[in-house]
Formats: C-alpha cells, structure tokens, sequence
C-alpha cells in the first residue's frame, strides 16, 4: 500500500503541472487565429463558398457563379492583408 501512496506522491503534482501547462498554451491569444476562427469562410454564391485558412490561402469551391459585390460588403475585406498571392 505505501508503494501507492508514493506513486501517487510523484505523479500526482506531475500531472497537475502538465494540465496547468496545457491550459495556459490553450489561452494564448492569436488574434489573427481568432479572426479566422470566427468568421474565415461564407458563401460568396449561391451555390459557391471561400475560405481563408491560418495560412493565408483563399479557397473558392463549389459551383456557379459568383454574386457581384459592386453593391454588396466585400466579405474579405477584414482578410485582405493575411491572404497570400
């Protein structure tokens, strides 16, 4: 029984460190990562979708045509400095 106690003794603040570790990495602000999080895709027709990934890289997929944003907000706008050419 005492062998377990000292395992326990051992691992136990261990394993509380790496959890603490984890979960300050996983709180580490990225703002470009929230941006992308939030709102990096949408459709762009009515059967046509972009996305931008945390590379830059702007993907266009599906089918048709595309709406004509003359009169319309430019929905990659907030994007235009992180896409990559």
């Amino acid at each position: 029984m005492r062998g377990g106690t000292a395992l326990v003794r051992v691992f136990l603040p261990i394993a509380a460190v790496l959890i603490a570790l984890f979960i300050a990495l996983v709180m580490i602000p990225s703002s470009d990562a929230e941006v992308l999080r939030d709102s990096g895709s949408g459709p762009c027709g009515d059967d046509l979708h972009w996305a931008v990934n945390l590379n830059g890289t702007l993907s266009i997929y599906g089918s048709g045509d595309s709406w004509d944003y003359a009169d319309l907000d430019n929905p990659l706008e907030p994007y235009k400095d992180m896409i990559t050419l």
